[in-house]
């Protein structure tokens, strides 16, 4: 961060901070075949001197110091698992809030979410096999992002979703997997970084051999 080229710091300050985390976790079977996992996690965080990177003039990103940072926020999961005989299934959905404020200057109340800190995000997995070929869809929703400390510009809030399919089998002593992806399937217009497009819907093939020893 001090000497990274271009937009380090050479008089960035080291950053101290604390963290405390509280959890509850518990997990079980329905039947033989179904079980699940659930955790919720709320974490609250005091930093000092936080390194954030922020975007400068000619688009370039420059490293500095914010005196005070408080974070506050919950993540929760939840795993469905099935399997019974060639067919197996997982499902997982996740959440995380995130409160993220600079405190420098005044209260909390005063001051905005930090910028590129997404308040809302949300990710699921849905994946399906059955003998040697599994598919599987991958979602996620990123929440808007604020692009300067007063929060009056922002990147909307984005949906991504990508879908797999693989498969796998033997020829000989090679063991070969190959899968195909479809990635941002219902193409999605959206931005990670201002100005900055991410790519629309795209296609991906790939082949990987492996020396099989049986």
């Amino acid at each position: 961060d001090m000497f990274w080229l271009p937009g380090g710091n050479p008089d960035l300050k080291n950053e101290y901070g604390t963290t405390l985390e509280i959890g509850w976790e518990t997990s079980g079977k329905k039947f033989s075949y179904l079980s699940y996992n659930f955790d919720i996690t709320l974490v609250r965080s005091f930093i000092r001197d936080m390194i954030k990177w922020t975007p400068g003039n000619n688009s370039l990103w420059y490293a500095t110091n914010l005196n005070k940072v408080n974070t506050a926020g919950i993540e929760s999961s939840l795993s469905i698992y099935y399997s019974k005989g060639s067919v197996n299934s997982e499902l997982t959905a996740g959440y995380a809030f995130t409160k993220a404020t600079d405190i420098s200057f005044g209260a909390e109340s005063n001051t905005g979410q930090l910028v590129y800190v997404p308040s809302h995000q949300l990710n699921s997995t849905l994946r399906l096999g059955y003998r040697n070929i599994a598919a599987s869809l991958l979602s996620r929703y990123t929440g808007r992002r604020y692009t300067d400390y007063d929060n009056t510009h922002y990147l909307p809030g984005y949906f991504v979703s990508d879908i797999n399919l693989s498969t796998r089998y033997r020829i000989k002593s090679l063991m070969v997997n190959t899968s195909i992806a479809i990635e941002n399937v219902f193409n999605t217009e959206y931005q990670v970084t201002a100005w900055y497009p991410m790519p629309r819907r795209s296609y991906l093939i790939k082949l990987t051999f492996q020396t099989y020893n049986p």
